[in-house]
């Protein structure tokens, strides 16, 4: 079987100058040029009307164009038999799209049955990919659709797509008929599942916050298929290209980019570091060394917390294990917006940031607002 996810599966869309109008007069979309890199997810955001979904539906032929083209990976797909390009493609919408008569395990193998695969190797495929999204083929593989929530067709949906290890992924707003609760769980079971299979994905949604976290290009579109501007979320949130896009992601879009922006090891400071073990007179002795108000307690498991100058100064007796309190800690690749939960969660002076080698430093609150702000 085709391994899922390698480099061989991966595919380039690009659009170049797609304009779509209907018979009324409607212009969907407008002039829409941009590429959609092999492995990446691209995220098209906007208000209704702007031409979202039309767009992603041009890409599997479902709508045909007014004038432009639209390649995969060189294919001209005007030029390319429907049937034979949408199994180059799975497709994932909002309402799932089950069907309602048949087992999760029948709704996983539709495509491959229709591919004349065998019955050996429909079922391994079905197996794998359930648990590829989470779901226990022991438990779900006979269920209906109507017994499972809505998260888990969701992930049957999803599943399905992937069946015959399609290059590209187009999704629908595929999460957007689930509570806020599900829907993070499967935004994050999303991420962790492209890690896997690196599809090159195009995902339509209306939330912008849903196309920060997932995308790693996104599309801001307006009414009438016009493209704003077309940025991986660092740039978008930082240089937002017209007034129509500063104002689509918002006022708060210094918070949004907390989510986006990466622990800067510049911005760490290092505060001495004791072990549980040291008398307290020679851990204020370590931190005045240092002209430090914390020393971080360490032992060969990790960090075990802070320990103050004030606290550890008011006595004599005792070590540094005992007199130290919780603190909060992150990985060097932590987002600053994980790093300030951490920081708020806990009340402390800063966040204990760990590397690969351990002990990288302390990110204190005022490095997490100099790295907002950067």
């Amino acid at each position: 079987m085709q391994p899922i996810g390698t480099d061989s599966q991966q595919s380039m869309i690009v659009l170049d100058r797609v304009r779509k109008q209907y018979a009324d007069g409607t212009v969907a979309v407008e002039e829409l040029s941009l590429e959609v890199a092999a492995g990446q997810i691209a995220v098209l955001v906007g208000p209704s009307g702007c031409g979202k979904t039309t767009t992603m539906r041009m890409v599997n032929r479902l709508v045909e164009p007014t004038s432009g083209r639209i390649f995969l990976d060189g294919d001209d797909i005007s030029k390319v038999d429907r049937v034979a390009l949408r199994r180059r493609m799975g497709y994932v919408i909002q309402q799932v799209g089950l069907f309602p008569h048949q087992t999760v395990a029948a709704n996983v193998a539709t495509v491959p049955q229709l591919l004349g695969w065998d019955k050996r190797r429909t079922r391994q495929r079905v197996a794998e990919l359930l648990e590829l999204v989470g779901l226990d083929p022991g438990r779900h593989a006979k269920r209906y659709p109507h017994e499972l929530s809505g998260g888990q067709r969701q992930r049957v949906g999803v599943a399905r797509a992937l069946a015959a290890d399609p290059p590209v992924l187009l999704m629908d707003e595929p999460f957007g008929a689930v509570d806020p609760v599900a829907r993070d769980r499967l935004q994050a079971e999303f991420l962790r599942l492209q890690q896997q299979v690196r599809k090159t994905i195009v995902f339509v949604t209306h939330d912008i916050d849903e196309a920060i976290r997932l995308g790693d290009r996104i599309a801001v579109m307006r009414e009438g298929g016009h493209l704003e501007q077309y940025a991986d979320p660092k740039t978008l949130l930082s240089e937002p290209a017209t007034p129509f896009v500063a104002d689509f992601v918002g006022a708060d879009r210094t918070l949004r980019r907390l989510a986006v922006l990466t622990v800067d090891p510049a911005l760490l400071v290092r505060w001495p570091v004791v072990t549980p073990g040291v008398a307290l007179p020679e851990a204020v002795a370590a931190m005045d060394a240092a002209e430090s108000a914390w020393a971080v307690v360490t032992d060969a498991s990790g960090v075990r917390g802070w320990l103050g100058r004030d606290v550890a100064g008011s006595t004599s007796s005792g070590d540094a294990g005992s007199a130290a309190v919780p603190a909060a800690v992150v990985p060097l690749d932590a987002s600053l917006e994980q790093a300030l939960a951490a920081l708020l969660g806990t009340g402390g002076p800063g966040v204990v940031v760990v590397g690969p080698e351990g002990y990288a430093g302390v990110l204190t609150e005022s490095a997490v607002l100099t790295g907002a702000r950067r």
